[in-house]
């Protein structure tokens, strides 16, 4: 059996932390959702300094293109989930800690649930539907948030509490952005060492916070240029127009902003999977000799070889276009439905609920 104070020996010994500081670790629950490139650094830095109680939220599974970045993770882990890999990996490195798996996409009918009872949450999430939804939860839920984005050598993390008379993510951009105006690492790529770097801050900052000492104000944004190693912080004031952290939309009219009446899951789709044509949106890398299997009869069209897409789609047929976790293929569906096009649809979770058959 370890010895709990040998383990953390280095950092007790320090001046502002000692030993009250890692009781209150040790006694603290944190959600990270995210195991991916953020995840990873966060939830390695977490457990090792002690944070009591770790839930690893996340539904997708690990792929080969992950592994130049995601370190807990190894070949033979391919098709695995990532929350349960993790969870495996942390319990090795620190068994006294409490880590739980929960291998499920973040929705707004189970974000509640998944983070009632944290103490913080880390957003290690790589879209801005769940950026948002995080946000909004923890708002509602007046849970303490450390929020990242990273673009390729560049990122940001902005702290948020609840508890406190602060602005949100709301006073900032009071409709929720599009995921369309920044690209995810699967379109635009990422640098291992800067999804590493941006987590370890994270992790860092969430430490500070649980200790009540946060070392980003709410209201500030921090952002870092890995290529140049320029760093600034932005400030941004509350809003009193704001509905959101002025209490004005409750939470069922919050839903609302989230759901669609055009996304399917798996189960729906495949029983109705002659009805759609199944249109495949990742780029001819990323598609593999047998990810169609699951249709068997029923093609999938890879969406390079659809020229002009808005004029190729028929009004008396239904389009299901689908990517590698729906993130891609929702946004796309979004798009066609502003422009009109009624009958196309998107396939929710993507491949990732495919592989989980």
């Amino acid at each position: 059996m370890i010895d709990r104070k040998e383990y953390f020996k280095r950092q007790i010994i320090m001046r502002d932390f000692g030993m009250l500081s890692q009781e209150k670790l040790l006694a603290s629950r944190v959600v990270v959702v995210g195991a991916g490139g953020l995840g990873h650094p966060a939830l390695v830095a977490l457990a090792l300094a002690g944070v009591g109680h770790l839930t690893i939220v996340d539904h997708d599974r690990v792929d080969v293109s992950n592994l130049h970045r995601q370190f807990l993770f190894s070949p033979k882990d391919s098709g695995s989930f990532k929350a349960d890999v993790a969870k495996s990996r942390l319990e090795v490195m620190a068994p006294f800690l409490t880590v739980e798996s929960m291998p499920v996409m973040v929705v707004p009918e189970n974000i509640i649930d998944l983070i009632k009872k944290a103490d913080m949450v880390l957003d290690c999430s790589d879209n801005f539907k769940a950026k948002f939804l995080i946000h909004d939860a923890c708002l509602h839920l007046k849970k303490k948030l450390v929020q990242t984005s990273i673009y390729q050598y560049e990122g940001q993390i902005l702290y948020f509490d609840a508890q406190k008379d602060s602005p949100c993510l709301r006073c900032l951009y009071p409709e929720k952005l599009s995921d369309g105006c920044v690209g995810n690492c699967a379109e635009v790529g990422v640098l291992g060492a800067t999804a590493m770097a941006f987590g370890s801050l994270q992790a860092m900052v969430a430490v500070e916070a649980l200790l009540d000492r946060p070392n980003i104000k709410t209201g500030e944004i921090l952002t870092f240029d890995l290529k140049s190693m320029e760093s600034m912080k932005h400030s941004f004031a509350k809003k009193e127009t704001c509905a959101h952290c002025t209490h004005q939309k409750s939470w069922e009219e919050i839903l609302l902003e989230y759901q669609t009446n055009y996304e399917i899951d798996l189960p729906n789709a495949l029983k109705a999977k002659e009805q759609f044509v199944w249109i495949d949106i990742r780029s001819s890398s990323e598609i593999q000799r047998d990810d169609y299997l699951f249709l068997n009869d029923t093609p999938a069209l890879p969406l390079f070889k659809v020229p002009g897409l808005c004029e190729a789609l028929e009004k008396h047929k239904k389009y299901l276009f689908f990517c590698a976790r729906g993130i891609r293929s929702q946004r796309l569906v979004d798009e066609l439905h502003r422009k009109g096009v009624a009958n196309a649809y998107s396939l929710k979770g993507g491949l990732s609920a495919v592989r989980g058959l």
